[in-house]
């Protein structure tokens, strides 16, 4: 059963993408809402600004 071919799921955006893969432990949900992620990454890449994505 594929999710996003049947509109279950929502669609990802670019800031949960980055979070995602931070996340430490599995969960389930909206992708962007991560309480555990690790502190060594940042979630964005250095020549992208941050707060374009959170105003």
């Amino acid at each position: 059963l594929n999710g996003l071919e049947w509109l279950l799921l929502l669609k990802p955006n670019k800031c949960s993408k980055f979070l995602t893969p931070l996340a430490k432990t599995l969960f389930t949900g909206n992708p962007s809402v991560v309480t555990n992620i690790s502190d060594t990454n940042p979630p964005f890449p250095p020549d992208e600004d941050a707060s374009e994505f959170f105003n």
